[in-house]
């Protein structure tokens, strides 16, 4: 167990203050009594970083891409620019992560048709 963290100028993910729970705890303490003393813990604690840079990266590109022109049954076109992208926070799900994303820039929308 422990205090999921989210570092918005590394795009890193981490778990701080990683412990044992009552049952690992339990387990542990039958099997070796050096695992307690923190070397584990210690070790476990510095591999629960995970980046999400390349996602974040990919993600911008998308909707970059997007936001020059999209259009959409032939009603009318999204036309626009992204300038600032920024992951705020990182939300810690049973089997998934929700990515809280800033972005600010400009779109215009153009009608195609006056046939609505």
């Amino acid at each position: 167990s422990g205090i999921p963290k989210f570092n918005s100028e590394t795009n890193e993910f981490s778990i701080d203050n990683l412990d044992y729970d009552i049952n690992s705890r339990s387990v542990l303490v039958k099997t070796a009594s050096w695992l307690l003393n923190g070397t584990l813990q210690k070790q476990l604690q510095n591999q629960m970083h995970f980046s999400f840079d390349k996602e974040v990266s990919s993600i911008r590109a998308d909707l970059s891409k997007r936001l020059q022109s999209t259009s959409y049954k032939k009603l009318f076109t999204v036309k626009g620019s992204l300038k600032v992208f920024k992951v705020r926070d990182i939300y810690v799900a049973d089997d998934h992560f929700d990515i809280v994303l800033d972005a600010n820039g400009n779109a215009k929308i153009l009608l195609d048709s006056a046939d609505f």
